[in-house]
């Protein structure tokens, strides 16, 4: 596998170039990958969702994903914290099969409300209940986290996405991006990540990759080839070019839909 580095192609090292021996008796990343304590309840989501502004898809947003992610007619996603399903629906008119996620049951239920071919919408708590059985292992193509990723438990996330990963099986994040002054300490329905905690996403991967996107608070992360250790370090994590414009990217099927 071969990764882009400023214009230039560089080989990535083979998965047992990041493996170690023994883990370091010190504390791993995961540590810093789970969510406070003081996570917002299924009530509380469902009480946001009645009330709260859903954040709508750019062309441009669309037009990266198309580009960094190249999806196809066919596949098989999941869309993790899929909310009222804004995400899902744009997954689904791409032509994929998509699941979408949430354990707000007033998201659930707007979502399916809004649902057309290709989409199914489960009530489903990632953090705390059982991996649903829908999924065989190496069925999914493509595992999306649109604006989710801060309010989930990572360590048990990853746990269940991998076996879903089919072969060149791809997770991709866009996540809000912790400024100066953290969000987390502002308002608890807009979670954010540091780069450093955005970084250690990577940790265990064969290929990580985060790209910048036109908002300066926004970043997208592809993951692709979990080889199982997380404490390992680093794999190669590059920032990505400039934003995709509508002459570089293939966006299947037309502008975005909400």
């Amino acid at each position: 596998m071969n990764v882009l580095v400023g214009g230039r192609t560089d080989p990535l090292p083979p998965a047992e170039a990041f493996m170690n021996t023994e883990p370091p008796a010190a504390a791993t990343r995961d540590e810093g990958l789970v969510p406070p304590a003081s996570s917002l309840t299924a009530a509380q989501w469902d009480t946001w969702y009645l009330t709260g502004a859903v954040r709508q898809i750019t062309q441009v947003e669309s037009e990266q994903f198309c580009r960094y992610i190249d999806p196809l007619p066919g596949q098989t996603a999941v869309d993790i914290g899929c909310g009222v399903g804004t995400w899902t629906r744009q997954l689904a008119r791409w032509g994929l099969s998509v699941t979408g996620y949430d354990y707000s049951s007033e998201a659930i239920k707007r979502a399916r409300r809004m649902a057309g071919p290709r989409q199914s919408y489960q009530l489903w708590d990632v953090d705390a209940a059982p991996v649903p059985p829908d999924h065989a292992p190496g069925s999914v193509d493509i595992v999306t986290c649109r604006l989710s990723l801060p309010y989930l438990h990572w360590p048990h996330l990853r746990t269940t996405v991998t076996p879903w990963l089919s072969n060149g099986g791809v997770f991709h994040a866009l996540i809000p991006l912790e400024e100066s002054t953290p969000l987390n300490a502002r308002d608890p329905y807009r979670r954010a990540m540091t780069l450093e905690q955005i970084h250690d996403l990577g940790d265990g991967w064969a290929f990580a990759r985060h790209y910048r996107t036109r908002s300066r608070n926004l970043t997208g992360l592809i993951l692709r080839g979990w080889h199982g250790n997380a404490n390992h370090g680093h794999p190669v994590v590059v920032d990505g070019g400039p934003p995709a414009t509508s002459d570089t990217a293939r966006v299947p099927g037309g502008p975005p839909l909400a």
